[in-house]
């Protein structure tokens, strides 16, 4: 049984716990006893509620009160302390001598003394310069390897932690030299000797000790001096501690840190470094608990701005999407379900397709608690699906397009030949129109055979796009100028030299400015612009102030036989894109209604060398 009075400091619960058998009291700064051991009551016939509360002194022998108060009671740390002996009152009137061995101070200035019993056979023993009795519980019962030394360095004594810890037995070592102190470390034995004399302490210090085998072994040292009643350092007592166990311990912790901060850096490397954007949804408090680096970047928004404008984020959908998307988010359906759906895109950025899927989180109850959602943008993939759609169109219709072409260009050829014959004949008024009309005819059946196959009179070279650009303007002013329409350059001053086959170039570009000029029909003005990006494209733009392309149908711009204007086949803009998409290039369309149409073809840059 423990005994304590209000006893609340860290180090002493630590100190209570280290007890071993020997007597151990806690007094506080006016002497009063605030724990003792059972030991005690053995010792000094006392019961330890007869002993507790009371002042120490009214136990010492009135000849060793003015002794205990000097080397226990008044002082102060930092100190040396100095083992002495008292004489302790029995309950039958008789005294026991008590040798106070250490003495801490704890938190609150409390003294915590280590004392063992100094019988007179001891006390002889010290006057008579030996040191300890090896019978004594501090080396019988310590788990501790103890030895004395004497300050030669000579083996006086060892307990039997010791000879089980190094292989020794005392009788082996007995006024030796220590053995157990590799000869690598006896400068550093001889150092901690030499403060210990000077009236240091060693207090575990981690070393190497050498057993009777011969191996070595990790330890922690105490050295501490052995004084007589006059203070005179007689001895040397050596604490030894086995440290193999916990240094093994400190590796598998070592190891455990390690491996904890690895998957750490595993997880961190791939959540920076995935498009994926992976978030944490708590439904309860309607928050979000987690989400990856790449969530700002992903979306274009951080969650500080959904917060201070949350109808951001819905502005961003478009609105055959919203109510689709919150019904997903606030579903507690507990199975994983998927979403497609678009956003829009900044200004000057092509709308997103987003994949998203929710995996539902549940809690013992079954209750659905948070929502684990991954996002993945899919703009490239429908993208490349829809090429692939386009190119299985473009594929048939070009098939198409051949049977249809080669089967009425014949019979198209006779009709026009008879046609001019008849007009030469009759001179009739309407052969005009029909030849006009069989023309047209022509120019569509060229079309599809472009669209079947646009690369048939392919015929690459190199050529600077700027004198490409300067032909088609001289070809086209004149047209230009019938509908009140100025085209203007403003062309780059590099070479801008392209690897294409200029008469398809030409078709492409004569086609936009065709458009150009019919979406302005009260005339105006088209600008013709070259530019040099400096990510390895060069850039044509057909600008014009027209009529503009309402937002619904600028989708449908590249789709075969659509078309918004009266005589128009819907082809001339699908064949575009396919010649400049042969070239490796691409081409877009920025228009708004009312603003005009600004038609963006990009070339990539033929390397000069």
């Amino acid at each position: 049984m423990v005994y304590n009075s209000k006893l609340t400091d860290n180090d002493s619960i630590q100190w209570f716990s280290n007890e071993k058998d020997e007597i151990r009291l806690l007094i506080d700064k006016s002497g009063q006893i605030k724990y003792i051991n059972p030991i005690m009551e053995t010792v000094s016939q006392h019961t330890i509620l007869d002993m507790l509360d009371q002042n120490l002194l009214d136990f010492i022998h009135p000849n060793d009160k003015e002794k205990t108060l000097q080397n226990l009671l008044h002082v102060q740390q930092p100190y040396s302390f100095i083992s002495f002996i008292i004489r302790f009152l029995r309950k039958d009137g008789s005294y026991c001598k008590l040798q106070f061995a250490s003495v801490e101070l704890s938190e609150r200035g409390w003294l915590q003394a280590i004392v063992h019993i100094a019988d007179s056979e001891k006390e002889k023993h010290l006057q008579n310069d030996s040191i300890i009795n090896v019978n004594h519980p501090l080396f019988t019962m310590s788990d501790s390897s103890a030895a004395i030394i004497s300050l030669d360095g000579r083996v006086m004594a060892a307990n039997q932690a010791f000879e089980k810890l190094y292989g020794w037995t005392l009788k082996e070592i007995s006024d030796q030299f220590l053995p157990i102190v590799p000869e690598h470390l006896l400068n550093e034995f001889n150092e901690l000797k030499e403060r210990v004399t000077n009236g240091e302490n060693v207090v575990h210090h981690p070393t190497f000790r050498l057993r009777k085998d011969g191996t070595l072994l990790p330890v922690t040292l105490s050295l501490s001096a052995v004084k007589d009643d006059t203070g005179k350092i007689k001895a040397l007592s050596s604490v030894t501690n086995d440290r193999t166990e916990y240094l093994e311990t400190q590796k598998i912790i070592e190891e455990q840190k390690e491996l904890l901060i690895t998957r750490e850096k595993v997880m961190s490397y791939i959540t920076e470094n995935i498009k994926e954007v992976i978030c944490l949804y708590d439904l309860n408090n309607k928050k979000l608990v987690y989400k990856s680096p790449s969530y700002d970047r992903f979306w274009g928004f951080n969650n500080e701005g959904i917060c201070k404008d949350p109808m951001y984020w819905l502005d961003k959908l478009y609105p055959k999407d919203r109510d689709k998307l919150i019904e997903f988010h606030r579903s507690l359906d507990n199975s994983p379900k998927e979403l497609e759906f678009e956003i829009k895109g900044d200004i000057g950025e092509e709308p997103r397709w987003i994949w998203s899927k929710i995996t539902p989180i549940v809690d013992e109850k079954g209750t659905v608690i948070h929502h684990l959602c991954v996002s993945q943008d899919i703009t490239d993939i429908k993208n490349r699906d829809n090429m692939l759609k386009k190119r299985d169109e473009l594929g048939i219709i070009g098939q198409l397009a051949a049977g249809i072409a080669h089967e009425i260009r014949n019979p198209l050829t006779a009709v026009k030949g008879f046609i001019q014959l008849l007009h030469e004949e009759t001179n009739n008024t309407y052969s005009d129109v029909i030849l006009s009309e069989l023309d047209r005819i022509e120019f569509i059946m060229n079309e599809f055979l472009m669209l079947a196959k646009p690369e048939q009179e392919m015929m690459m070279k190199k050529q600077n796009i700027n004198d490409l650009l300067k032909e088609i303007i001289a070809f086209m002013t004149p047209e230009a100028l019938l509908h009140q329409v100025e085209i203007k350059r403003d062309f780059d001053q590099e070479q801008l030299v392209v690897h294409c086959e200029p008469k398809q170039i030409k078709q492409v570009i004569m086609n936009l400015v065709k458009n150009a000029i019919e979406a302005m029909p009260s005339g105006g003005e088209v600008q013709i612009i070259t530019k040099r990006r400096e990510d390895g494209w060069i850039a044509i733009d057909v600008k014009d102030q027209g009529i503009g392309i309402r937002k619904d149908k600028q989708a449908n711009l590249f789709k075969p036989f659509y078309s918004d204007k009266e005589r128009g086949t819907g082809l001339g803009l699908m064949v575009s894109k396919k010649i400049i998409e042969q070239h490796k290039g691409k081409i877009h369309i920025f228009s708004e209604e009312g603003a005009g149409t600004l038609v963006q073809v990009l070339m990539p840059i033929e390397n000069k060398e």
